[in-house]
């Protein structure tokens, strides 16, 4: 119980703060006259019991998303039960899904940081050693609900995350996707004279440096970290980098055989104008039950001439091809004849129609991102060369090796 002071104001009150202590709080009316308590309070303030053992531990909060793109961003907690103002956690700012609403995105460096889903009184501090990283990376695979984890890393935070072809300065190449696919094969064709699939040969053009629809990803986040801390291009502007992980659904997962991935992949084939055509016919019988929906939606003629390409991979595809498949983003298990792609656990995420368009789909792929402070990037990418992830092991090929050997000498 509070102590009673002398001249207590009737129109003043005394509570408990749990950090604070005694504290006085006026009622409505003229201010009460402040004095001590008396007695054995009148020098010392109440503070609870606090916990000498308690330990800093790292926690890493999810924000399930449909939607959302989940940043997790460290500070500092402490456990046990002391009352100590400091705090230990990963926060979890939502921002609007690239998957989704691509146009109404903003890259993560222009999100407000009052826009966390969780609330934190303590200044946020992303990870400034790779041992951190490994730890927040650690913490991040423990969250329930997916089966498979993928990871990548840009060097520049603010680029936005979608396949090189859907990138907003290479409108043009999007419009004349099936004449980049056709000229590259026309003069390179014994580069491609293995190739079973369209989805091989995308594979091979973003081998060289062609933008597709595949985005790049590795198994590996240690890979991903890596290119994350590209300094990037003599005399460039400095900037964070970002390491994107990616929680896949086993719905959304897919093999490089699979029906589904021919689908999207000869969606390269096709013209501007037959694309349009596809995103229009797949609106129009939105609202039909989806046994009609199917059967009008594989009956029209620019679907036919889609069916044509996957046949001529696939003599024996049915056609009955389900509209959503060709709006979904499937991650793609590749085939390992790659020599960069084994070096760094490649893998990828196929996307369909153009995702800039308004997608009915509610897509589930979940996306974490991790900031790496440009200040950090220097050690971390030291650290991981003294791991053996370097730009020789990552890019075996002997240009890559040679001017690795050059650089040390």
């Amino acid at each position: 119980t509070a102590e009673r002071c002398h001249h207590r104001s009737p129109k003043a009150r005394d509570r408990w703060h749990p950090l604070l202590g005694l504290e006085r709080v006026p009622r409505p009316g003229p201010p009460a006259r402040h004095c001590r308590p008396s007695g054995k309070h009148a020098h010392t303030r109440r503070n609870p019991p606090s916990n000498s053992s308690s330990t800093s531990i790292l926690q890493v909060h999810h924000s399930p998303l449909q939607n959302g793109v989940t940043k997790l961003v460290p500070t500092v907690r402490t456990a046990g039960p002391s009352f100590a103002p400091l705090q230990r956690l990963f926060s979890a700012i939502t921002i609007d899904s690239q998957l989704s609403k691509p146009y109404n995105c903003r890259s993560v460096s222009n999100h407000l940081w009052s826009c966390m889903a969780k609330k934190s009184t303590t200044k946020s501090v992303p990870p400034q050693t790779l041992t951190g990283f490994i730890n927040a990376f650690e913490q991040y695979t423990l969250r329930p609900n997916y089966s498979l984890n993928c990871y990548r890393g840009q060097r520049d935070a603010s680029w936005p995350i979608v396949a090189g072809i859907f990138r907003p300065d290479l409108k043009g190449l999007l419009k004349n996707e099936k004449k980049a696919v056709r000229e590259m094969i026309s003069v390179h064709p014994n580069e491609f004279a293995s190739d079973e699939t369209m989805f091989d040969k995308l594979v091979r053009m973003q081998h060289f440096g062609l933008p597709t629809r595949l985005l790049d990803v590795s198994r590996n986040a240690l890979v991903a970290l890596y290119f994350a801390t590209d300094p990037g291009p003599h005399r460039s502007k400095p900037s964070d980098g970002m390491v994107t992980a990616f929680g896949i659904p086993e719905e959304f997962e897919k093999y490089f055989d699979s029906d589904s991935v021919s689908c999207i992949a000869n969606l390269a084939n096709m013209t501007s104008e037959e694309k349009d055509e596809i995103y229009r016919l797949k609106e129009l019988l939105i609202e039909l039950p989806l046994d009609e929906q199917i059967t009008k939606f594989n009956n029209d003629g620019v679907i036919k001439r889609l069916h044509q390409f996957i046949r001529s991979e696939k003599s024996y595809f049915q056609e009955i091809i389900d509209p959503i498949d060709l709006v979904k983003p499937y991650y793609v298990h590749p085939k390992m004849s790659n020599r960069r792609i084994l070096a760094q656990s490649g893998a990828f995420i196929l996307y369909g129609l153009d995702p800039f368009k308004k997608l009915f789909f509610p897509y589930k792929i979940e996306e974490t991102s991790f900031l790496v402070p440009q200040k950090a990037k220097e050690p971390i990418r030291k650290a991981l060369a003294n791991l053996g992830i370097n730009e020789s092991t990552l890019f075996p090929e002997i240009d890559k090796a040679a001017a690795r050997i050059k650089n040390q000498y």
